[in-house]
């Protein structure tokens, strides 16, 4: 199944991500979301990614988030909640 491109989202530096300037992108076939560094060259390999199943994350990974937020904070719904167009 090709990548389907569901929503893009911006989250400024801060401790929680690793003082990155963070750019998401939500794939909606596979129920997945990257965030990538917003300064890095294109093609670069995401920052973090995670999968969604029922509002649910079933798995993460993620070399930045510091232990405390490596947990759904809730900033990635508006993205995966948007309807279709």
């Amino acid at each position: 199944m090709p990548f389907q491109f569901g929503g893009l989202a911006f989250q400024p530096k801060s401790p929680a991500t690793g003082n990155k300037d963070l750019v998401w992108v939500c794939e909606q076939n596979h129920g997945m979301l990257y965030a990538f560094d917003a300064a890095a060259a294109p093609g670069s390999a995401p920052l973090v990614e995670l999968q969604l199943k029922q509002d649910k994350v079933v798995w993460l990974t993620s070399p930045i988030l510091q232990p405390a937020s490596n947990r759904c904070c809730g900033c990635c719904w508006s993205i995966i909640k948007r309807p279709r167009r």
